[in-house]
């Protein structure tokens, strides 16, 4: 696996092949493709957002900015994303992230009650914070 600065003819595919877990997100949090796709365009556009690729192409995205002292994160993904080598590489890419921007702690929420997404989480080092309505906070402190 790995990445690439995101374009936006990755975001087009990435929004046209999402995984049922990242459509089932923007349902259960009230988004639309519409808000993702503002979102990980002004990503793009900071340069902010990579494009993560296994051998048989695009897997997700990953947009990321800072904002009050947190790393905060957007994780669109195509059906392939959960796969477990993909959260093996995730803990490297995220603590890669954390490191460039200060070692500030990343904080990431999830609106899925897929326990394969929590899971993907605490495999890359996250800790449930809390839950708000039906969002889980999960934060990845420094090391």
């Amino acid at each position: 696996m790995h990445t690439t600065k995101s374009t936006l003819a990755d975001m087009r595919y990435v929004l046209s092949n999402l995984s049922d877990e990242f459509v089932d997100e923007l349902d259960r949090g009230k988004f639309s493709r519409e808000d993702v796709r503002r979102t990980m365009k002004s990503f793009i556009a900071d340069s902010h957002s990579l494009t993560l690729w296994n051998d048989d192409g695009i897997i997700g995205m990953l947009g990321y900015q800072v904002v009050d002292g947190v790393i905060s994160t957007a994780f669109p993904s195509t059906p392939a994303f959960f796969a477990q080598d993909t959260a093996r590489f995730g803990r490297k890419l995220m603590r890669g992230i954390q490191s460039e921007l200060g070692n500030l702690p990343i904080v990431s929420h999830s609106y899925s009650n897929n326990t394969r997404v929590e899971k993907w989480y605490r495999i890359i080092g996250y800790e449930l914070q809390g839950v708000i309505g039906n969002r889980k906070v999960f934060r990845l402190f420094p090391k």
